[in-house]
């Protein structure tokens, strides 16, 4: 059915599906979230478990079923979990960089670090000395959303759906 639809990605799932899908998924249940490009991921600071991006910051970094991803973005990734970020996969792990295509292994080593294996049959995690976690998810939007919530202390919680937005205005928190 149509909800099977909107929360699961089975089979192969391009990073446009499964970003659109996750992001839906976390909207319904009042999680806030941002879509970022690869130039703001790059350019973003990591510490104290946050990833810092112009003029906001987060706590959890989601690759949606990315099986290329540019090499700086990993290091970022990697970087952020080194500091006490979430950061997670879903879909699939990359296979393949912008450096070296296939078979890159500095890709597989930060892939490994980060997630505990770069295997892709099934879900995995790894936690990080600097309090950073690394998750894996092959399927289930629902599984994501989990992942946050009991990572992350959300200003807002519902069991309806609830769309949020928060934003900063000066001193000012603005939902």
């Amino acid at each position: 059915g149509n909800e099977e639809v909107a929360t699961h990605c089975e089979g192969p799932c391009g990073p446009e599906e499964a970003a659109f899908g996750i992001g839906r998924h976390l909207f319904d249940r009042g999680c806030d979230f941002d879509f970022i490009d690869c130039g703001s991921l790059e350019a973003a600071t990591t510490r104290d478990g946050l990833l810092e991006v112009a003029d906001a910051a987060y706590r959890v970094l989601v690759f949606p079923a990315m099986h290329a991803v540019r090499m700086p973005m990993i290091e970022k990734a990697r970087d952020f979990v080194r500091a006490g970020g979430l950061v997670i996969a879903f879909g699939c792990l990359p296979v393949a960089s912008d450096g070296q295509g296939r078979n890159d292994r500095r890709l597989m080593a930060m892939i490994d670090e980060i997630f505990g294996s770069t295997d892709s049959s099934g879900d995995g995690c790894r936690s990080h000395p600097g309090g950073g976690t690394g998750r894996f998810i092959r399927k289930d939007y629902a599984k994501v959303f989990d992942a946050i919530d009991s990572s992350v202390v959300r200003d807002v919680t519902t069991c309806v759906p609830l769309q949020v937005l928060r934003r900063r205005l000066g001193e000012r928190d603005v939902y």
